[in-house]
């Protein structure tokens, strides 16, 4: 099970929280939906792009990212699959399978 809102440290003083983490894979869950690119009168372009830089920070930080919108949170065998293809490529890549 993942634990929910942790908050990681870029070397120590940027806080990042993540919907989602599984600590022994390295692996970053985050739901996403519209709404959070638009609130409080932000411009979407601009959040996309800071979006975008905070993934490059959690991926540095050597973590993998998986990503998801309300369509595929919302359809338990979309999200199982989702998820069961990000856990098997984060243990591929920690070198615990195949």
């Amino acid at each position: 099970m993942p634990q929910l809102q942790v908050v990681l440290l870029d070397d120590g003083y940027r806080r990042i929280r993540v919907d989602f983490f599984w600590p022994l894979l390295r692996l970053v869950g985050e739901a996403d939906g519209e709404a959070k690119y638009t609130m409080n009168g932000r411009d979407p372009r601009a959040a996309k792009r800071d979006e975008a830089e905070r993934e490059r920070i959690i991926r540095g930080l050597g973590f993998d990212v998986v990503r998801w919108d309300w369509h595929i949170g919302n359809d338990p065998d979309l999200l199982d699959a989702l998820l069961r293809a990000a856990i098997a490529q984060a243990q591929r890549r920690l070198g615990r399978v195949g």
